[in-house]
């Protein structure tokens, strides 16, 4: 009897771990399917009506009639590499705005020749990750996938904070009523790929910023655990590219000279009723 239970523990213990090993199998094998497949998204799905849906009742990202205007002005052919800060309840707003049209935010022009950059943590939940992929987002890790997309041509947009910037929004307080117009960002001047990359495709550097990025963290969070998307709106400002010619991507000081003009640029589009601090 005794043998039989061990047998029996040891048979079931065996299954189980067959049956994870399998599934996290099919889930990166899938991934790496359907990024070879669709670098840059299935359009359709980026233009669907339940993409634009989710972008209305639950991101809504609101891009400001002036930066609308120049986003309207943009050759939407050009390369561009579109650094959003700060990084907080991103990912999302950014797929289905910067990376996906139909959204009434950006022109679909730009839209439709824009892939977004995720950290790779992201593409470790099943479903969730292929879902985003399809959607046009890229894994950030390993860089082949981000190369492809880039050979054919596309722009993207990045959290250039990274998950030290998801992270600092997570875990920041609430601002004091007084400060509420304080916009904090992460920089980091010792990781600039966003910099690198953009010097290397010879594109220019668009600064985004998110006016209500830390009200609308609390609001997304809240209404993910309660089940009841807020309408948290995040309303975005959008500056004038930044020309990358003449900076060398393999000279540390170039990168840190174009970044230091980049976070500059988030500072001069915060005023004069938002400040940027970086923290």
């Amino acid at each position: 009897m005794l043998a039989l239970l061990v047998f029996l523990f040891c048979w079931s213990n065996a299954i189980l771990i067959f049956g994870l090993a399998t599934a996290i199998v099919i889930h990166f094998a899938s991934l790496v399917v359907l990024l070879l497949r669709f670098p840059g998204g299935i359009l359709a799905l980026r233009t669907s009506r339940l993409a634009t849906f989710i972008a209305r009742r639950w991101a809504r990202v609101r891009v400001e009639e002036e930066s609308l205007k120049l986003l309207r002005s943009l050759d939407p052919l050009a390369r561009r590499v579109y650094a959003v800060e700060p990084h907080g309840a991103k990912t999302i707003g950014m797929a289905l705005t910067l990376g996906a049209p139909g959204t009434e935010s950006t022109p679909a022009a730009l839209a439709n020749n824009c892939v977004v950059v995720a950290h790779w943590i992201l593409f470790l939940v099943p479903f969730v990750a292929q879902l985003f992929v399809l959607s046009g987002v890229v894994c950030s890790r390993p860089n082949y996938f981000l190369y492809r997309a880039l050979d054919r041509g596309l722009s993207f947009a990045v959290c250039p904070s990274g998950l030290e910037g998801k992270l600092a929004a997570l875990t920041r307080p609430t601002d004091d009523p007084t400060h509420h117009r304080i916009i904090h960002v992460v920089p980091r001047y010792h990781r600039l790929g966003f910099c690198s990359l953009a010097t290397r495709m010879k594109a220019k550097l668009v600064p985004v910023l998110s006016l209500q990025e830390n009200t609308a963290v609390s609001n997304w969070l809240f209404g993910l655990l309660a089940f009841t998307p807020k309408h948290a709106e995040m309303l975005v400002r959008v500056g004038t590219p930044i020309d990358t010619a003449g900076y060398n991507h393999e000279i540390k000081e170039d990168m840190q000279m174009l970044a230091a003009k980049y976070y500059e640029a988030l500072k001069e589009l915060a005023r004069p009723d938002y400040h940027v601090l970086l923290e």
